[in-house]
């Protein structure tokens, strides 16, 4: 006689968002090996090898989260945007009327970490024009400008 176990759907659906959680850590972690290899090494000597031995997977593992190296680099430069755009989110959730504070804040975050503001401007050099992730590079650019355009509204408010 053969028994079968009882499926419980509660079980299945927190195994599966424990694997979807496993896969968004282990993604991050790459992203961020991957950046820090970039800054110490520049992101011309980094292979996706040494990312993959840095976070102690295999090469392949890359490439189950990534298609390409292009991917990682847009996937950061697009993340950078995120958390400048999150700035100004929370400067204007604030109610707070310094215009003068969020130009400020723009140029302090901008330069806080110059080595990676360089590093993202060096990789949209390269990959404009070749990428073979032409919706991520139209991601960064959407980021890129509605930020643009909240920080030219408030300066211009502050001249006026």
């Amino acid at each position: 006689m053969m028994h079968f176990a009882k499926l419980n759907p509660g079980s299945l659906m927190q195994k599966e968002s424990r694997k979807v959680r496993e896969f968004r850590r282990r993604e991050q972690e790459i992203l961020d090996s991957a950046l820090r290899l970039f800054l110490e090494q520049g992101e011309d000597s980094v292979t996706v090898e040494m990312i993959a031995d840095e976070v102690g997977i295999g090469k392949g593992t890359i490439y189950k989260h990534f298609e390409t190296k292009d991917e990682i680099y847009l996937r950061l430069m697009i993340r950078y945007e995120e958390e400048l755009a999150e700035l100004f989110d929370r400067l204007n959730e604030s109610g707070s009327e310094d215009r003068a504070k969020l130009a400020k804040d723009y140029f302090s975050f901008r330069m806080r970490e110059s080595e990676k503001y360089a590093l993202f401007d060096r990789l949209e050099h390269k990959l404009t024009n070749k990428t073979s992730c032409p919706e991520l590079v139209a991601r960064l650019h959407e980021i890129r400008a509605s930020n643009m355009d909240k920080l030219v509204a408030s300066i211009k408010a502050k001249i006026d």
